[in-house]
């Protein structure tokens, strides 16, 4: 049910006419009341759940059930630093990210984070994922963005110019998305499958250069 009121919110938030910008605030008012209204919470109840939301997300079991790290994506990672690739993280928020990937075990493997928050939109918008490539002084064609949303990271990388992959989330994941929504995208099955791929890409690239 939460899953379901999540995407409501979410699709409206990328269909509006500015997506990747962020939020007015009467935007951010619709969000939340798609949102609560499709969990059948209204007036009152749905400004003390909303200040819930707003002061404990980062310590609830949303963080910890839904970020939890799987023993593929750690091996990916770990797989990455050793190739010495460079690796930042997009986020479509101003969260605390550093405390939250400590807490995963995993900050030690992002070289700097980019916060909708911080640079003023977010993907599909092309902007954060510039930023990102202009800091680590790369070009488009020799970066790769990874993600899981079809009509936010697989459109912020075509917005972009970026060669970028989808990881298909599985049943449990609170991002779980239909399969005919990947439809037309590059997309694998696991951060296991996704490894394979990106040591052939850096293969491949080693021996162009």
């Amino acid at each position: 049910m939460v899953r379901n009121a999540f995407y409501k919110a979410e699709h409206w938030t990328y269909t509006r006419k500015r997506p990747g910008l962020l939020l007015t605030d009467w935007e951010a008012n619709q969000y939340r009341t798609i949102f609560f209204s499709s969990l059948g919470i209204t007036g009152s109840r749905a400004e003390y759940y909303d200040h819930v939301l707003i002061a404990e997300l980062e310590e609830s079991r949303y963080w910890t059930d839904s970020l939890r790290s799987c023993e593929d994506l750690i091996s990916l990672l770990k797989s990455l630093d050793k190739y010495d690739v460079k690796c930042g993280l997009i986020l479509n928020s101003d969260i605390k990210a550093s405390k939250i990937l400590k807490r995963l075990g995993i900050r030690e493997y992002f070289d700097e984070i980019f916060a909708a928050g911080s640079v003023g939109s977010g993907l599909p918008n092309p902007q954060i994922m510039q930023i990102a490539l202009s800091s680590f002084k790369v070009r488009p064609s020799r970066s790769l963005l990874v993600g899981s949303r079809p009509d936010v990271e697989g459109e912020g990388a075509k917005n972009a110019n970026v060669p970028y992959v989808l990881v298909r989330m599985d049943s449990n994941d609170m991002f779980e998305l239909p399969r005919e929504c990947y439809l037309g995208y590059y997309v694998v099955d696991s951060f296991s499958e996704l490894e394979i791929h990106l040591k052939q890409r850096l293969h491949r690239k080693r021996i162009s250069t």
